[in-house]
């Protein structure tokens, strides 16, 4: 394994699974979210590395997935998508606040994600043919639909099981070889 690879096997199936085990033991995975172990348990800097691995892992290797099969993809969109994830979790909760502000971070999460995975869908439907780590990746967004179904609001099982099982997959699929062979 070169020194690339083993860069990104290391912060993506092992550092962010690592990170992402780390709201087991301070809050209700299925009722509280990740931005209360930020804003009202005083964790802020695990937030934002939690936000920053993840969404860095949602850009980089997106990308690598995209240029392999030359998908028109907008990099500015995608910038934007992915810093936004960052964004939200930099903005605190402040229930003092007006309404519209108390849950901004909340809005900007969901837009820039649900928009993330918008780009994956659009680009199952341009190529049509899914490799296995492709479908994994399809998957895994439905998965996660599901976590925030059930109980009905965003919680961490939600998020977690975005960032883990997103870029776990992220990895296999930009490495891939046979990845790269296929043409659309």
């Amino acid at each position: 394994m070169n020194a690339r690879k083993w860069i990104y096997f290391f912060l993506f199936c092992i550092l962010n699974p690592l990170i992402n085990l780390l709201p087991f033991y301070w809050i209700d995975i299925f009722y509280d979210n990740l931005s209360y172990i930020g804003n009202t348990l005083g964790h802020p800097v695990y937030l934002i590395l939690w936000a920053c691995l993840s969404a860095f892992g949602f850009y980089d290797l997106s990308l690598r997935c995209w240029q392999k099969t030359l998908f028109p993809y907008s990099k500015n969109l995608h910038r934007i998508l992915c810093a936004s994830m960052v964004l939200s979790c930099m903005i605190p909760y402040a229930p003092q606040s007006a309404f519209w502000i108390q849950d901004l971070h909340v809005w900007i999460a969901i837009l820039s994600v649900g928009t993330f995975v918008l780009e994956w869908l659009y680009y199952f439907g341009w190529k049509k043919d899914l490799v296995l780590w492709e479908k994994l990746l399809l998957a895994s967004f439905v998965f996660s639909f599901l976590c925030l179904c059930i109980p009905g609001h965003i919680t961490a099982s939600t998020e977690i099981s975005f960032s883990t099982l997103v870029n776990l997959i992220l990895v296999n699929v930009a490495f891939s070889e046979r990845h790269a062979t296929i043409k659309p």
